[in-house]
């Protein structure tokens, strides 16, 4: 809520101007800084602008009549909002010091390339026969024979075989995926055969059959190198250091309180159950 009482302005007095509404419009929308917010107030119409004002009043009223009857007092979730407010305000402060040198974006890819890796992918199709088909293996090697000879493209794969449980053609897939619909056994054969674009392989055995695979792509996959990420690693980078600044920027109020311990976890170990004082 926005408190409007101001020096000399009577407790049942609220003022509404333009850096209360400026304020009350922020509030409602983080994303909108004070120029969009002043672009916002200033091409609304009459009716919106006086809904705009009731609204501001009317939160305005509440949050003076909750703070009199001391609601909110010993309300947990007002007080996390309270604090997350202050986080806001503290972190706000912390981004003027988030500048990145290229050091420090180097140094931070260094730590966490486990970040940025990327997954081996395949692109396959595959043409599938049945295990119900007590001529399973004949059926495959014959059919493995046309496929190479009338020059069967992946994207023809579409006429040939049964009718398999999942997918007929899988572009640019992990191979966690590909084990799941045909099992490890079947990734771990797909794995060792090289991309050919002409040249169909098999059979390669699954739980549900055999297979007769196209092999169109792979990409090894690993760790970029930071330039094919630099803009990636930047956001991260800064989103670290200011998470950094705002816990250190807190820390150093929390050291200017002094904590009182009246509780303790194992009464033996701590004289009784005396209490503790904590010094930061």
């Amino acid at each position: 809520a926005l408190n409007q009482e101001v020096a000399g302005v009577e407790e049942n007095t609220v003022v509404v101007d333009q850096s209360s509404l400026l304020q009350f419009i922020q509030s409602r929308n983080r994303a909108l800084n004070q120029e969009l917010a002043e672009d916002y107030l200033a091409q609304l119409s009459d009716e919106n602008y006086e809904a705009l004002v009731r609204d501001l009043v009317r939160e305005e009223v509440l949050y003076r009549e909750a703070k009199k009857m001391g609601l909110g007092e010993n309300d947990y979730a007002i007080k996390r909002r309270l604090v997350q407010s202050l986080e806001y305000v503290v972190e706000d402060v912390s981004s003027q010091e988030d500048n990145v040198s290229d050091s420090e974006l180097v140094a931070f890819y260094n730590r966490h390339q486990d970040r940025y890796y990327n997954a081996p992918r395949i692109s396959f199709t595959h043409v599938f026969i049945d295990h119900s088909n007590p001529d399973a293996m004949a059926t495959a090697r014959t059919l493995l024979a046309k496929l190479n000879q009338d020059k069967v493209s992946f994207d023809g794969a579409v006429s040939f075989g049964d009718r398999f449980p999942y997918l007929k053609n899988y572009v640019n897939r992990e191979m966690d995926f590909v084990s799941s619909h045909f099992g490890a056994e079947f990734a771990n054969e797909l794995v060792a055969v090289s991309p050919d674009a002409a040249h169909w392989v098999g059979p390669i055995g699954s739980q549900y059959g055999l297979h007769l695979v196209l092999v169109t792509g792979r990409d090894k996959g690993g760790v970029p190198p930071l330039d094919a990420v630099r803009d990636l690693v930047h956001q991260d980078a800064v989103a670290e250091k200011r998470r950094v600044n705002t816990e250190r920027y807190i820390d150093s109020i929390i050291k200017s309180y002094q904590i009182v311990m009246n509780h303790t976890v194992n009464q033996g170990a701590t004289n009784g159950g005396e209490s503790r004082v904590a010094h930061n």
